[in-house]
């Protein structure tokens, strides 16, 4: 047997370069977050070591064995030998919650990438307000809402993402109508600015009363509806889901 090792402990970083090819940021609504931060976190590995890496014949086996013991072992030194330096910082940077590290990166949407990353790992909101790009930062504070359940973070948001083309992808009102729904909070609803769409205020009303079965709640419907249809359109649609979901035909006579 000779000195040389022919194959390299699995790469974190090569996993998560194949599967998302460095596209998404970890920062928009849809990222799949939770497997990103937990490719980043510590390799377990049965022996990971600096001379495993010297060993390799293949220099480029070699540059992602560096990245792997970089990340199990915290040592950003070896950082500047491996195939990807920046993504090297990024998965110590989340391996240690450290946000220094985060400086370190060059390239812009991926030290992004790292704050946001450190944000889901270690709760901190506070590493959102180094986000640069709006609309991540505005993603970076709806997920870190989402996640805590806790509504303060939606008003940091700049509400610069509505709807487009039927689409609704971040905004305030979509980020308190979601913790409305998930807490049962019907004074959210109160915080909603929008009276269109799927995250208008009375959508909120309609979805937090069929959840907690609050007829109740189809009352505070104000506004006059679609124009195309019955100008108590909203409301009628909020007693008759609650009826469903509370088999109350009594509330049909309400429509």
């Amino acid at each position: 047997m000779t000195g040389e090792v022919d194959e390299s402990p699995i790469s974190a970083l090569e996993t998560f370069n194949d599967k998302y090819s460095y596209s998404i940021d970890c920062l928009p609504v849809n990222a799949p977050c939770d497997q990103i931060l937990s490719t980043f976190k510590f390799i377990e590995l049965e022996k990971v070591e600096k001379d495993v890496c010297e060993k390799l014949a293949d220099d480029y086996k070699k540059k992602q064995c560096y990245i792997d013991v970089a990340m199990k072992t915290g040592d950003i030194s070896l950082c500047k030998k491996t195939i990807d330096e920046d993504g090297c910082y990024i998965g110590v940077a989340i391996g240690l919650k450290d946000s220094s590290l985060c400086e370190k990166v060059t390239e812009s949407y991926r030290k992004n990438m790292c704050y946001s990353g450190l944000v889901m790992e270690t709760k901190n909101s506070s590493h959102c307000e180094k986000v640069t790009n709006i609309e991540s930062r505005d993603a970076c504070y709806f997920n870190v809402a989402q996640e805590a359940g806790d509504s303060s973070h939606c008003e940091k948001m700049t509400d610069i993402v509505q709807e487009d083309g039927g689409h609704v992808d971040i905004s305030k009102d979509k980020c308190y109508v979601e913790i409305a729904l998930k807490t049962k909070d019907s004074s959210l609803c109160e915080q909603v600015t929008g009276d269109k769409g799927l995250f208008s205020y009375n959508v909120c009303y309609i979805k937090v009363a069929v959840e907690t079965e609050d007829a109740g709640l189809c009352e505070k419907i104000t506004d006059t509806g679609d124009k195309i249809l019955d100008k108590e359109w909203h409301k009628n649609w909020c007693y008759s889901d609650v009826a469903l979901k509370t088999k109350d035909s009594g509330l049909c006579e309400k429509i």
